[in-house]
């Protein structure tokens, strides 16, 4: 299968892919451990996509199949700063050298899926690669369950490094690892 990978960068280069990035979306996150829903899909594509694409550097990088035109998976990011959630969130768990390191010039990656049915083809590794490349950032910076076996071992050999284990988002009861890599 030929892919091709996308990288998009204003909210109105996102809308002709909205039904399938809601259906990639779902497969992907509706399994353990995520359990998302229906709902949730439809929230990641009508709002959550729309308020980070205002965000400084937002990227949005999608895989789709030159043969079909089929939509594989997703990955987006934009600079963190203060004042958004994940951030804000994070940040008063840091020491101050942890925040100088990987907060003051750092790269949040939001989300990034793959269709289960196209994982383990390489499809992840190109997005994560192409939503990196060339960044003015120092660093990039994201979260994933703590149980999410798979994810840590996919960011631990590209050179992610934990920076926070067992962190709890407000109205999350699920542990999750912040992780840090410099760029």
């Amino acid at each position: 299968m030929s892919i091709e990978i996308v990288t998009l960068t204003t909210e109105a280069e996102l809308i002709p892919f909205q039904e399938q990035l809601r259906q990639v979306y779902y497969r992907a996150f509706s399994l353990p451990p995520h359990n998302e829903s229906l709902a949730d899909a439809q929230h990641f594509v009508s709002r959550q996509i729309v308020h980070h694409s205002k965000n400084e550097h937002f990227r949005f990088c999608i895989a789709r199949s030159l043969e079909t035109g089929t939509l594989l998976g997703f990955i987006y990011g934009h600079t963190t700063k203060k004042g958004l959630w994940w951030h804000d969130q994070v940040a008063p768990y840091l020491s101050e050298a942890q925040y100088q390191q990987w907060f003051s010039n750092g790269y949040e990656i939001v989300t990034f899926g793959v269709d289960p049915a196209a994982q383990r083809q390489g499809i992840g590794g190109m997005l994560h690669d192409t939503i990196l490349y060339g960044l003015p950032h120092r660093t990039a910076i994201l979260s994933t369950q703590h149980e999410n076996l798979p994810a840590r071992r996919f960011y631990q050999k590209r050179g992610w490094q934990i920076i926070l284990h067992d962190f709890y988002f407000s109205g999350n009861p699920l542990p999750y690892v912040i992780l840090g890599r410099a760029l």
